[in-house]
C-alpha cells in the first residue's frame, strides 16, 4: 500500500509539474538588483518591471559579438518601447570602463551594471553575451544569443501575451 502510494505522489508531481528552476527557461527571474549607468546611485530591481516584457543582454566592452549586437538590440527598443518593453543592458565591468566605451555618446538603450558580477554568478552566465526575455509575470521565456532569430519570436510572442 505504502508503495503503491509513493508511486501515486511521484506521478502526481509529474503532472502538476514542479515548475523550472529560478533563472532558467521557465522558471522566474531572481529579483536581482541593477545600478543604472545614467543615474549613479539608482538602481532598479527586477521586481519592479514586473507587468513589461524585458530583455536582459549580459555584455561586455571587450565583447566583439557584445558590440556587433547592441545595434539590434537598440533596434528592438526601438520597436517594441511603446509596447511595455524594456531592455537592460548589464555589465559587470567598472563604470570608467564603460564610460571610456562609450566615450561622451548616450547608449543605445539603458545600461546597469551588477556590481560584483552577481547576477552572472546567480544566473549562471557562462557566455558573452547572454540574452534572456522575461514575460509581463517575470517568468523566463527565452535565454540564448540577443541575434538570434529565437530572440525576436520570444519578444515578439510576450509583448502580444
Amino acid at each position: 500500500m505504502l508503495k503503491r502510494f509513493g508511486l501515486f505522489a511521484i506521478g502526481l508531481l509529474l503532472a502538476v509539474g514542479c515548475g523550472a528552476p529560478e533563472g532558467t527557461v521557465g522558471g522566474t527571474m531572481p529579483n536581482l538588483q541593477f545600478e543604472a549607468y545614467a543615474n549613479a546611485g539608482k538602481f532598479v530591481s527586477m521586481g519592479a518591471l514586473r507587468g513589461k516584457v524585458v530583455l536582459v543582454d549580459f555584455w561586455a566592452t571587450w565583447c566583439g559579438p557584445c558590440r556587433e549586437s547592441m545595434p539590434h538590440i537598440a533596434e528592438l527598443n526601438k520597436r517594441f518601447q511603446s509596447k511595455g518593453f524594456q531592455v537592460l543592458g548589464v555589465t559587470d565591468e567598472d563604470r570608467a570602463k564603460v564610460t571610456s566605451f562609450f566615450g561622451g555618446v548616450t547608449p543605445p538603450y539603458p545600461i546597469y551594471f551588477d556590481n560584483k558580477g552577481s547576477a552572472n554568478a546567480v544566473l549562471k552566465v557562462d557566455s558573452l553575451p547572454t540574452a534572456i526575455v522575461l514575460d509581463r509575470k517575470g517568468k523566463i521565456v527565452y535565454r540564448g544569443h540577443p541575434e538570434d532569430p529565437e530572440t525576436l519570436k520570444a519578444i515578439e510572442a510576450a509583448v502580444a501575451s
